[in-house]
């Protein structure tokens, strides 16, 4: 596709805003990192090279997770005004943070809540504490997220930081992995409300143990990855884990949606 072309592809964005599309085209020109400024959510980074843009578009633009348009919403916000009138720290996980955009998110919709942004590759990680910084209700954990506590390593054969791949390793040293339990027993009155995780495959260890966590989250959000990873079974896990819990399941661009049932 021609720079021209590209430019005219971003323009589409000109309905989520100005702010946003002028944005894309200056970047597209300049072939530089810029910075958008999100009405109602603040100014992201956006670097050369990256799939950047489209994360902040699937957030922000396309709202993949926004539930307005399901009527489960009323009892998730239900759950959080319960657990915020009950003492404690609604509790989100947003695992695979990226650049994080949807830690704002889950950090402007719900500002009561702690929003613990988990992401192993230091380039992501570097490019969400300065997109976080000045929101009180985000901590950013560079780390990845497993079953169990251990360290991993990071497979990356394009060097991109989008594109990257992580893998357990026994030895004491590399990536720490961090579990859902000790990442909400690290927030002080923290109850787990909401959990995403978009995770590149590596949602084979997360699920393949220890998930009790399930029987308290409320929502999860999760984009699998046998497409990415054919013949791996990185979803197998998942599958026979969450089909013992009662959820009900939306879809909403490529997240896969599980709500708590009160069957």
């Amino acid at each position: 596709m021609s720079v021209w072309l590209g430019i005219l592809n971003e323009l589409k964005d000109i309905r989520f805003g100005w702010h946003f599309a002028l944005g894309q085209v200056f970047g597209a020109l300049n072939k530089k990192a810029f910075c958008v400024n999100i009405p109602g959510f603040g100014k992201l980074n956006v670097r050369k090279g990256s799939v950047d843009s489209k994360v902040i578009r699937q957030v922000f633009r396309d709202r993949e997770y926004d539930l307005s348009g399901f009527p489960q919403l009323d009892k998730i916000q239900l759950r959080y005004d319960e657990l915020c009138r009950t003492g404690f720290i609604p509790v989100i996980i947003d695992a695979g943070a990226n650049i994080g955009a949807s830690t704002v998110w889950f950090a402007r919709k719900f500002p009561e809540a702690k929003v613990v942004a988990v992401e192993p590759d230091a380039s992501n990680a570097a490019c969400i504490r300065a997109n976080v910084a000045g929101i009180d209700n985000i901590e950013v954990v560079e780390a990845a997220i497993g079953s169990t506590p251990g360290f991993a390593t990071i497979i990356n054969k394009t060097d991109q930081a989008w594109a990257f791949k992580t893998a357990r390793v026994d030895k004491d040293e590399g990536i720490r992995i961090c579990s859902v339990s000790e990442l909400v027993e690290a927030v002080t009155h923290g109850h787990l409300f909401i959990v995403k995780v978009d995770i590149e495959g590596f949602e084979a260890d997360l699920f393949e143990r220890d998930t009790d966590w399930l029987q308290q989250v409320a929502v999860l959000f999760i984009e699998l990855h046998d497409f990415m990873l054919p013949g791996k079974g990185s979803s197998f896990n998942f599958q026979k884990t969450i089909a013992r819990y009662n959820f009900e399941v939306l879809i909403n661009g490529e997240n896969m949606i599980y709500v708590r049932s009160s069957q």
